[in-house]
């Protein structure tokens, strides 16, 4: 008998847990901070999982996804001043092959 008082106790406070809300999905509720980036098109959800394309600098060369991730937060997948470090390194060396000439 205590058992079934227990199991059915478990399942009435599931069911109010359920209705009062706290089991409500995590969402990122904030936009994603992109340093030297930009979304390509608009957030339209910030559900967890949901993914967002980004450009580096405005080329199309340096692409990545932001991620909605279970604690509310926006995960990249490319750091943007990363690419933007590589691509000046390069520039730098083709101007100093250029001036060896």
């Amino acid at each position: 008998m205590n058992k079934l008082l227990f199991s059915v106790l478990l399942v009435l406070v599931g069911i109010w847990l359920t209705t009062v809300g706290f089991t409500d999905s995590v969402q990122c509720t904030s936009d994603p901070v992109i340093i030297h980036g930009v979304l390509d098109s608009e957030i339209t959800s910030r559900e967890v999982g949901e993914m967002h394309n980004f450009t580096c600098g405005g080329t199309q060369e340096d692409t990545g996804t932001v991620t909605c991730n279970y604690t509310g937060d926006w995960t990249a997948s490319l750091s943007c001043e990363a690419a933007l470090l590589v691509e000046t390194h390069s520039e730098i060396g083709h101007l100093n092959e250029d001036h060896k000439a």
